[in-house]
Parts: structure tokens; C-alpha cells; sequence
């Protein structure tokens, strides 16, 4: 009875070495579920927020080319007063109406330089501002998906750890329960071999001694109660890397989210 009892808890313990080895793919999978639940909200949030970034930076370029474009349209179609030409000593009069006019004209062209050129320099410090602004946003974006890329990388290298390591102490215990399922068989059939031989020492009739002495001669014991089922080892199962791989600077992912970041 001790043999067998020894023989199912040999059994039960490889069957817990196999269930181990198994886990770390669940425990693989598990990790990576809860990682896209985490990567869809945290990346989500991200980048709406850039993308809602890069929409007010596109609205602020119109801008600087509406109020920059009227600064050069009015700066290309400056001319002077048309009474601005050569004139004879004779006509001074009306060259000092010019000058006056003139003088009229530069100080209008002035008050309209420094508030058209003032304008567009407004603007473009603006844009200025939100790009900047854009930039650090789509960075937080990257960097957020950047770390959910590296963690679900992590996963595959630990799980690829665990079963290595797993398998390892699974071929440990096994060595271990071969050579106890052996030890056991040895001592069942020596047991068995010795009880029949005390048979033998306990008889005092000679032609029964001699007939128990063929019987232990002849025995041949049934060990198969004592066998041990060695299950198949789980191959190491492979582990989906393929949309961690697309990350930012990857052309794919660049696709995926915007061309250019503008």
C-alpha cells in the first residue's frame, strides 16, 4: 500500500509540474489582456489630446498665412502718390503740395506697416507657442505607447524565462520520480521475494518446502500498479510581438497615426 500511495503522489506531483509549465502562458496572456485594456485607455486619452493640439496648431498656421499674406499683399503694392515726378523751379508750388501729400502717404504706409508686420509677428509667436505645445503632446503620446510596447515585449521574455525555468525543474522531477518508480518496483519485488522465501524457511514439510521453493523460483510479480504516467511536456507556445513592434519612428505605426506630425 505504501509503494502505491508513493506511486500517486509521484504522479499527482508531475501533473502539478506540467499545470506550472501551462500557467506561464496563461499568466503571459493574462498580463497582455490587462496590458491592451491599459494601452487602448492611456494611449487613447493621449492621442486625442494631441491630435486635438494639432488641429488648433493647423488653425493658428491659417492664421499666420491669412494676416502674413495681407502684410506682403500690402507691402508689394506700395506706390508713391502719383504726384511723386520730376518738376521745374517754376512749379513749387505744386511740388510742395506733393511733399505734403507725401508726407501724408509715408505716415498712412507707416501706421499700416507696424500694424500689419505686428500682426503677422503675433500670429507666428502664436503658432510658435502651440507647436511647441503639439510637440510635447505628441511626445507623452509616443512615450505612452512606447511603454505599453515594452511592457508587452517584457511578457514574452519573462514567459519565455518561465517556461525555460519551469521546464527545467519539471525534467528535475522527473529524473527524481524515475528513479523512485524503479526504486519502488526493486523493493516490492524483493519484498515479495523474501515473504516467499520466509514460506519456504517456515516449512517443515520437505516436498512442501520443495514446491514453495519452485514457486519462488518461478515468481514473476506485476508491477504494473507501481507504473507512473509521464505526461507530455508543453513546447514553448509562441508569443504575439507583432503590434509591439509597431511603435513610433516605425514606419508603420507612423502610417498608422499621422505621416507627419505638421
Amino acid at each position: 500500500a505504501g509503494t502505491r500511495q508513493r506511486a500517486a503522489a509521484r504522479q499527482a506531483d508531475l501533473e502539478a509540474s506540467i499545470v506550472n509549465i501551462t500557467v506561464c502562458q496563461s499568466k503571459m496572456e493574462t498580463e497582455q489582456e490587462q496590458l491592451a485594456v491599459g494601452q487602448a485607455n492611456a494611449t487613447a486619452e493621449a492621442r486625442q489630446k494631441h491630435g486635438a493640439c494639432r488641429a488648433d496648431e493647423s488653425t493658428a498656421k491659417d492664421g499666420v498665412d491669412t494676416v502674413c499674406k495681407d502684410f506682403e499683399d500690402y507691402w508689394h503694392g506700395l506706390q508713391l502718390p502719383n504726384c511723386s515726378r520730376p518738376m521745374q523751379p517754376e512749379d513749387w508750388e505744386e511740388a510742395l503740395a506733393c511733399v505734403r501729400q507725401v508726407q501724408n502717404w509715408t505716415l498712412e504706409v507707416e501706421q499700416q506697416l507696424l500694424l500689419k508686420a505686428g500682426a503677422c509677428e503675433a500670429r507666428a509667436t502664436a503658432h510658435r507657442a502651440k507647436r511647441a505645445v503639439c510637440n510635447q503632446t505628441q511626445s507623452a503620446f509616443e512615450a505612452a505607447f512606447c511603454s505599453w510596447s515594452e511592457a508587452m515585449l517584457a511578457t514574452c521574455s519573462a514567459y519565455s524565462r518561465c517556461h525555460a525555468d519551469s521546464t527545467i525543474t519539471h525534467g528535475g522531477l522527473v529524473t527524481k520520480v524515475s528513479e523512485g518508480q524503479a526504486s519502488d518496483k526493486a523493493a516490492f519485488e524483493a519484498a515479495e521475494n523474501i515473504l516467499c522465501q520466509l514460506r519456504v524457511l517456515n516449512e517443515t514439510d520437505l516436498p512442501k518446502k520443495l514446491a514453495i521453493t519452485g514457486e519462488c523460483q518461478a515468481l514473476r510479480l506485476d508491477t504494473d500498479v507501481l507504473n507512473i504516467t509521464f505526461p507530455e511536456v508543453p513546447v514553448e507556445g509562441e508569443c504575439d510581438t507583432n503590434e509591439a513592434e509597431v511603435r513610433p519612428c516605425n514606419q508603420d505605426w507612423l502610417s498608422n497615426e499621422y505621416e507627419v506630425a505638421t
